[in-house]
């Protein structure tokens, strides 16, 4: 709760920010795991803080606005495609490694 939002919430186009809370380092390691286990990649890179004053980083639990990174998601004609049973996979597999690896800390 409190580690992933969307910007815009409701997508205005096909590219939405993805914002992710948490060490960069830690975000891409859980996430090549996620991928080697679920067969999915959510991202290619993150791409830094963003707008990091956004309401949302404000008011969510913890965390200063540094802790906070984005990628773009796209959901252009081929990833509409892709059913929603797959994002989800890849989505609960990544806080799944996400919660391992915070648990060991």
């Amino acid at each position: 709760k409190g580690q992933l939002f969307f910007d815009p919430s409701v997508p205005q186009s096909a590219m939405v920010h993805c914002y992710l809370r948490g060490d960069a380092g830690l975000l891409e390691a859980c996430h090549a795991r996620a991928q080697e286990r679920s067969g999915v990649r959510l991202w290619n890179q993150l791409r830094g803080r963003g707008h990091t004053t956004l309401p949302q980083m404000r008011t969510m639990v913890g965390g200063p606005a540094g802790d906070w990174h984005y990628f773009e998601w796209s959901a252009g004609p081929a990833n509409a495609l892709i059913p929603i049973e797959v994002a989800e996979r890849g989505w609960r597999t990544f806080f799944e490694e996400l919660g391992h690896a915070k648990s060991e800390e």
